[in-house]
């Protein structure tokens, strides 16, 4: 019964930690306003990045909460 309370307690753990990321999500356009194709989004701090799609779209998931600068 013991170690069902250790696991239990562990899972509620790994939850929390997971709880304290979020997404960032936008789109990229260019000055005559169609979507940018391609273009590199990244938080050097992380060293994380990712690419917006044909459309423009970028995801970035799993980010810890904060406030970032992105290049």
């Amino acid at each position: 019964m013991r170690w069902f309370y250790v696991i239990v307690c562990l899972m509620v753990t790994v939850v929390a930690a997971e709880a304290q990321t979020g997404t960032i999500n936008g789109k990229v356009k260019t000055k005559d306003g169609s979507p940018a194709n391609g273009v590199v989004i990244k938080i050097a701090s992380l060293r994380t990045g990712t690419l917006s799609n044909s459309l423009g779209i970028f995801v970035m998931t799993k980010i810890p909460v904060g406030t970032y600068t992105m290049e």
